[in-house]
């Protein structure tokens, strides 16, 4: 239960890092050059699967080039490309699960339904 509870959240921690992504520039080539990219090990991989599945995410681009900047943020010359990645974008279900719209929704509506009640009792209606 509690190995469930884990990787759900690591799955929404992926889904967040994702949305704090931001694209800088496009070099030739189709080169996206993003700030604050998340990595993309076997388990952010699977972890963005599962949001795919879940309709949170969808692929915008894929095999887009891959290459990393100096330790000091500037652009290698020359530019080695290190392999392709997929570029997602959050859907509007994504979005929703990141700010928890949804349970916000039902915990308004709890809290609506739990002060009908007991407004109902304190009258003597029930």
């Amino acid at each position: 239960m509690l190995t469930n509870l884990r990787r759900e959240a690591q799955i929404r921690r992926t889904l967040r890092a994702l949305a704090r992504q931001r694209c800088v520039l496009i070099l030739t080539g189709n080169v996206y050059v993003i700030e604050r990219a998340i990595s993309q090990d076997e388990e952010t991989i699977a972890n963005l699967r599962t949001c795919q599945m879940r309709g949170w995410v969808e692929p915008l681009h894929e095999a887009v080039p891959r290459a990393s900047l100096n330790p000091d943020g500037s652009l290698p010359k020359p530019l080695r490309i290190e392999g392709h990645d997929t570029i997602y974008r959050l859907t509007d279900s994504g979005w929703t699960v990141i700010n928890r719209t949804h349970e916000i929704a039902v915990l308004g509506l709890a809290i609506t339904l739990a002060g009908a009640l007991s407004g109902l009792m304190a009258g003597g209606v029930m």
